[in-house]
């Protein structure tokens, strides 16, 4: 190998470390959400005793001085309709679940980078299981860019892990929860949602998405 084929291959071997710190700090940047953007996922877990249950969810109204994105998840199976809001960086504000947070919690912080940490802590309830009210606090972590395989494809998306706790008022006890979420940019939502606590798994992983822009 001549010098200058020798200088070429240093060349190259000394911007790859580059290429990699730039990959890894790479941000992840605010949703963009037009209505009539939408989004089907399939969910397990121990409520649905192991069977898919499909959903679909659409925008059907965006007030970016209120912070709001308000949007109508349907189920597949029998076509029930459930009116859900969130702030424009999808922080739930009414779930599908009808779980009721206020407004101003945090579960996304953008943009993201690998290494970031925040906490979350706040009060709700739940109006479709009666009595199902207490406060929760959650300590976040960004994991970083991980290949993620879900029913929609495999897609590069940013990883969090989030543990804490839950105390409820109604029953008087606490107990301890973990969460982790992959959140894609090109489809502007998160593509996999797992949920624990001592009693209970939930986990929902895209089967779609149909974006305006």
């Amino acid at each position: 190998m001549d010098r200058m084929g020798r200088a070429r291959l240093l060349a190259i071997f000394l911007a790859l470390p580059l290429a990699v710190i730039s990959a890894e700090d790479e941000v992840t940047k605010a949703p963009y959400v037009e209505v009539g953007d939408c989004w089907s996922y399939q969910t397990t877990g121990t409520e649905f005793r192991g069977a898919p249950t499909e959903y679909e969810v659409c925008v059907v109204f965006i007030d970016t001085a209120k912070d709001v994105i308000m949007a109508v998840a349907t189920t597949k199976a029998d076509g029930k309709e459930v009116e859900t809001s969130y702030s424009l960086r999808w922080d739930p504000r009414v779930t599908r679940t009808r779980l009721i947070i206020p407004s101003g919690t945090r579960f996304f912080r953008f943009p993201m980078r690998a290494g970031d940490t925040f906490e979350t802590e706040y009060e709700f309830k739940d109006a479709q299981r009666g009595p199902n009210a207490g406060k929760a606090k959650m300590r976040h972590k960004v994991v970083g860019w991980e290949s993620v395989t879900v029913p929609a494809g495999t897609f590069r998306g940013m990883r969090t892990d989030s543990e804490g706790t839950v105390q409820r008022y109604d029953r008087m006890y606490t107990f301890a929860q973990t969460q982790s979420t992959w959140y894609v940019p090109e489809v502007n939502r998160v593509v996999k949602y797992r949920y624990e606590n001592p009693d209970r798994w939930v986990q929902e992983e895209l089967t779609g998405y149909r974006l305006k822009k």
